[in-house]
């Protein structure tokens, strides 16, 4: 009886520490769990609010390029034709000798 009562106790024993060392490792999977969505959020903010920055560079840059076609060339109507860019000018037209055509524009003041 005395080895049975010991055989039990040690079951016992055993038992409760696989629970405290079950409960460990919930805790330690679901911080695990929390810190890794949180790193795959953050990642998805930091992507798209470099994207989004990076498009607003990108528009100003063509914007203050547009600003500059306008001085170089004030007459001018820029546009796509067959999806590549184009001009139509308005204005004198002039050619050489050699049938190259030009066109006097006026600057901007």
């Amino acid at each position: 009886m005395n080895a049975l009562n010991q055989v039990v106790k040690a079951a016992q024993e055993s038992v409760y520490a696989m629970r405290r060392e079950m409960s460990r490792y919930t805790w330690k999977s679901a911080i695990y769990l929390v810190m890794t969505m949180l790193a795959v959020m953050g990642g998805c903010l930091w992507g798209m609010v470099y994207f989004i920055d990076s498009g607003y560079a990108r528009i100003a840059a063509m914007q203050r390029m547009e600003a500059v076609w306008e001085m170089k060339a004030p007459l001018a109507d820029i546009s796509t034709c067959n999806e590549k860019p184009c001009v139509q000018v308005i204005g004198n037209e002039f050619t050489n000798k050699k049938g190259e055509r030009f066109y006097q524009i006026k600057p901007v003041k």
